[in-house]
């Protein structure tokens, strides 16, 4: 089996899951990094409610890009 090279994440080497592969990857994680920071800094503490949604829906959305550029997504021919 052939692996994808347009894909930006794959198989983890060691471990369950998959981790960035390219730098779109890594771009991503950086990304759903500082907005979690921001959300966190933006809701304050008098909302706790807003982090956990921000946090929920953006974990959502990260796990949504994964999963559409894993490369998992295509169809094999035989």
């Amino acid at each position: 089996m052939k692996a994808n090279t347009n894909a930006w994440f794959g198989k983890k080497r060691i471990g369950w899951g998959i981790g960035p592969r390219s730098w779109q990857g890594w771009l991503v994680i950086a990304i759903y990094t500082v907005m979690m920071m921001a959300a966190r800094i933006m809701a304050g503490a008098s909302h706790p409610w807003l982090i956990g949604a921000s946090t929920v829906a953006l974990t959502i959305a990260l796990f949504t890009v994964m999963f559409l550029k894993s490369g998992r997504t295509e169809q094999h021919r035989p």
